[in-house]
C-alpha cells in the first residue's frame, strides 16, 4: 500500500535483520525515488534469504516501513551452455561475439587464445574477458590484423558452470591491398654469425603477387610476417595457383647454446640453437 503524503519510494535489502538495520555489510537500496508501488530488483543470489524494507520520503521527512524476509528460490544444479555462438563484426584490431544464453546461467566469461591447444588447456596467449556480464554480446578490442583466433564461452550461476564448443573467427585485414599469404614451407640456415629463413608463399589465384614481410623480435621468439598483394579484379580472379620464394634474413644477434622459434603467420616454423662459426685463419 502507498499509505498517505508519500512523495517517493526506495527499497533497501540486507541479507541479514542487522545489516538492513545499520546500513552496513550486505546493505543495499534499489530503485530510490520511484513513485509507484512495486519493483523487481534484479541480481539477486539464488537459494538465500533477504530482508527488506521500504523506505517513504514525505514533505516533512520520512520513514521505513516494518522489515519482511524474503525467501528466494533454490539455486538451479543444471545448467545448458551457451549455443548458437557467432561473429557479429569483424575490423582489423576488434571483433563482437554473440551467442545464445543456455538454461539457469547467470553470468558469462569469453575465453580467447591463439591456438585451439592453447585455448583449453590455459596456455600462453589465453585469456579470459569480460567476466561477469549477464549480456550475451561482447566487443573485443586490441587484437591483431589478419590473425586466427580461438574462443569459447563459459557460463555459471550460483552453484555449478559451463563451457561453450570452441569457435574459431579471423581479424580483418591489415591493409587494403595487403594479405597474409598462405604458407607452404619454412628452411632455416646459418649464414656466417647470423641466420637467414627461405619461405615459400602460396600465390592462391591471378590476383595475388610477391607483397612484403616484416620481422620482430621477442627474446628467443621471432615473428615473421610474409604478405602478397592484392589487387581487385574488374570480373574474377584468374584460377592461377603459383609460389614465391623469400630469403629473409633473421639478424645475428644471438646467444650461443640458446634455442630460438621462428614462427611464420602465426604458425610454428622452425627453431635453431646457435652454435657460433668457428674462427678460421
Amino acid at each position: 500500500m502507498a499509505g498517505h503524503g508519500n512523495e517517493w519510494y526506495c527499497l533497501d535489502l540486507a541479507g541479514t535483520p542487522d545489516d538492513l538495520e545499520s546500513l552496513s555489510g550486505t546493505w543495499f537500496n534499489s530503485g530510490c525515488g520511484m513513485t509507484g508501488t512495486s519493483h523487481v530488483v534484479k541480481g539477486l543470489q539464488c537459494s538465500g534469504a533477504y530482508f527488506a524494507r521500504v523506505w517513504a520520503q514525505t514533505a516533512d521527512g520520512g520513514m521505513y516501513s516494518p522489515p519482511l524476509r524474503v525467501d528466494m528460490h533454490e539455486c538451479a544444479s543444471t545448467i545448458t551452455a551457451p549455443t548458437n555462438m557467432r561473429t557479429l563484426f569483424t575490423t582489423e584490431n576488434s571483433i563482437r561475439l554473440a551467442w545464445d544464453p543456455g538454461d539457469h546461467n547467470n553470468w558469462f566469461c569469453v575465453e580467447l587464445a591463439l591456438d585451439q591447444s592453447e585455448l583449453v588447456g590455459y596456455g600462453d596467449s589465453w585469456e579470459s574477458l569480460g567476466c561477469g556480464a549477464t549480456n550475451t554480446e561482447l566487443t573485443i578490442d586490441g587484437l591483431e590484423c589478419e590473425t586466427h583466433y580461438y574462443y569459447r564461452v563459459v557460463a555459471w550461476n550460483f552453484r555449478v558452470d559451463t563451457i561453450g564448443d570452441v569457435r574459431v573467427v579471423t581479424t580483418g585485414d591489415c591493409d587494403g591491398r595487403l594479405r597474409r599469404a598462405p604458407i607452404e614451407s619454412v628452411d632455416a640456415r646459418e649464414v656466417g654469425a647470423g641466420y637467414e629463413i627461405d619461405v615459400v608463399a602460396s600465390l592462391p589465384n591471378g590476383c595475388l603477387s610477391p607483397g612484403s614481410y616484416a620481422v620482430e623480435r621477442d627474446g628467443n621468439l621471432i615473428l615473421v610476417t610474409v604478405r602478397n598483394i592484392y589487387i581487385e579484379p574488374l570480373t574474377t580472379c584468374a584460377d592461377i595457383q603459383d609460389t614465391h620464394e623469400w630469403t629473409i634474413s633473421l639478424g645475428s644477434d644471438f646467444v650461443e647454446g640458446q634455442t630460438y622459434l621462428v614462427i611464420v603467420n602465426d604458425s610454428p616454423s622452425v627453431y635453431f640453437t646457435y652454435t657460433p662459426p668457428e674462427d678460421t685463419f
